[in-house]
């Protein structure tokens, strides 16, 4: 039951942000998390934060209703986007996952922000079309992860997943081919 795993890494986008997360920052508990957004993405993502640990959550989203009820959903607190720039001087990661047609962040508002504060910040851009200016990935202290960068990764971990899952059909197939002529005699 051992000798096969049959996963090495995850495939949803939103699990794979948190991973990343993880990676970056080895006390993700204790990091503050801005999610901008508040759909199926952000809720997913925001309940692959909590899992992992991370209780400062703030929902940041144009829409209160929806952006409240994600927030008591998982005990975040909620906040309307257009109050973002004084959260983002106080958190660790930003996760955009929303719909809008335009940037949510740019990188001269990102600049004015890291010229306030001297450690890194994670982005995190997991929206379609995208909500963060790509030049921000220029920016000193910023580690920014969009979804091409994610579903590379995530691609990669579904050929290995499969590739895993094979062999362990084969052990399978071959174990119980066993057991039946042993089972016969």
């Amino acid at each position: 039951r051992t000798d096969i795993p049959l996963f090495t890494g995850p495939t949803s986008i939103s699990e794979l942000a948190v991973k990343t997360a993880e990676k970056i920052y080895n006390d993700l508990d204790q990091r503050k998390v801005v999610l901008i957004g508040a759909g199926k993405t952000a809720a997913l993502t925001a309940r692959y934060f909590k899992e992992s640990g991370v209780n400062n959550i703030i929902i940041a989203n144009r829409g209160e209703k929806r952006g409240r009820a994600l927030a008591e959903a998982i005990s975040a607190d909620y906040i309307n986007i257009c109050h973002i720039n004084k959260f983002l001087r106080e958190c660790d990661i930003v996760v955009t996952a929303t719909h809008a047609g335009n940037y949510m962040l740019n990188s001269q508002q990102i600049e004015t922000i890291m010229c306030k504060r001297k450690k890194k910040l994670l982005l995190i851009d997991l929206s379609t079309p995208r909500n963060m200016e790509p030049s921000i990935c220029n920016i000193e202290n910023i580690c920014f992860y969009d979804l091409d960068l994610l579903n590379t990764s995530a691609a990669k971990n579904k050929k290995v997943n499969q590739q895993l899952l094979a062999k362990a059909e084969h052990v399978i197939k071959e174990n119980s081919q066993k057991f039946v002529n042993w089972f016969q005699f």
